[in-house]
């Protein structure tokens, strides 16, 4: 329990900040396969910085992929 007039402890940020995160969510889900598929026996070795980096490459990629195909769709019904 935190009083207002006293900052919170580490712990308590850490707690905060973990307990916080739903594990749930499609977007949470969507990323942990990613890094399923990027951690695989070829590129076990890689840093975590590449790691995200990939993982951060690839859901762009798809991002623009989905906005364009729904920019597609949208002129193809006009």
């Amino acid at each position: 329990m935190a009083f207002p007039l006293q900052p919170l402890s580490p712990l308590q940020k850490l707690a905060h900040q973990v307990l916080s995160i739903c594990a749930h969510s499609a977007s949470c889900e969507r990323l942990f396969s990613t890094f399923g598929t990027i951690l695989t026996k070829l590129r076990s070795h890689l840093s975590l910085q590449n790691m995200v980096n990939l993982a951060e490459l690839r859901l762009h990629l798809c991002d623009e992929y989905m906005c364009k195909m729904e920019t597609h769709e949208h002129l193809k019904r006009k």
